[in-house]
């Protein structure tokens, strides 16, 4: 239960401050399951952070390769979304 409450705790606490942050930088309209994406991408950080500490096998090198990954995921994902096709809602048949 512990984990669970921390990503949704996490999750919540990163949602604003994730749409703050592409409100500030992002030059186009981010859609609204990118941020809970993004959210839910901090909570499940937060909760394997805290389960590989209670393993005692956390260090500061694990932390940072786990968020390039998180990273990495992310920019993965919001790449495959500008290259899916999107027909034109606004054109006559």
């Amino acid at each position: 239960m512990f984990f669970f409450f921390l990503t949704i705790i996490g999750a919540g606490v990163a949602l604003p401050i994730s749409y703050l942050i592409q409100r500030r930088f992002a030059n186009q309209v981010i859609q609204d399951k990118v941020l809970i994406r993004e959210a839910i991408f901090f909570g499940v950080f937060l909760a394997l952070i805290a389960w590989l500490q209670l393993g005692r096998i956390l260090t500061n090198l694990i932390i940072v390769i786990i968020s390039i990954g998180f990273i990495l995921l992310e920019m993965l994902l919001r790449m495959a979304e500008k290259a899916t096709f999107k027909a034109d809602e606004n054109a006559e048949s």
